[in-house]
């Protein structure tokens, strides 16, 4: 969220700050290698991977069905299927230049001063508006705070609580409610 961007650094230690930067950034970058994979489809990465590219990644190889469309099975298996290591030097040169086109992209939205106005449509504004300056990162930016598709989260935690409240512990508090619920939710890391 742009809004919130020049507080980072305030928010970690100040002698982590500078690590940690680096590590945001370098993880925004390997996000945005696997969301867009190379358009030439000379990697098997660039084949079978990407969240977002857009329709953009290519299933070569795989088995079609008569109208010439891939079969759900053929597109699960190239999603979970690891990319294999071995790729041509001219394959290697392009990731590495994908690489520095992702890295300049964030380092240019990092250093960049940005005047956001504070109000609900904010992030999505200031991303369309960034379509063509940083297309990658806008459309993974757009991707990421987009609203989930499903609220089986909050559906869970009301299914939960009605489990906590039955009608032996119908005078529970609503302290209690919560802090019951809350445990259960979080059983795994208790």
């Amino acid at each position: 969220d742009p809004r919130y961007k020049d507080n980072v650094p305030s928010l970690i230690h100040s002698l982590e700050r500078d690590r940690k930067i680096r590590e945001y950034k370098r993880t925004l970058v390997d996000a945005m290698l696997l969301a867009f994979p190379s358009d030439s489809g000379a990697t098997v990465e660039a084949q079978g991977r990407g969240g977002g590219g857009g329709g953009r990644q290519r299933n070569q190889g795989t088995a079609s069905t008569s109208e010439g469309r891939v079969s759900m099975a053929e597109m699960w298996k190239s999603f979970v299927s690891t990319p294999q290591q071995t790729a041509a030097p001219a394959a290697q040169m392009e990731r590495l230049s994908r690489r520095q086109h992702f890295t300049n992209m964030v380092e240019q939205y990092v250093c960049t001063r940005l005047h956001v106005v504070n109000d609900g449509s904010a992030p999505f504004n200031f991303w369309v508006s960034k379509l063509g300056t940083w297309p990658e990162l806008a459309l993974y930016a757009l991707e990421v705070l987009a609203c989930p598709a499903a609220s089986v989260l909050s559906e869970r935690v009301f299914s939960t609580a009605g489990g906590v409240i039955t009608d032996k512990r119908s005078r529970l508090s609503r302290d209690n409610v919560d802090k019951l619920t809350f445990i259960k939710m979080n059983q795994a890391w208790i």
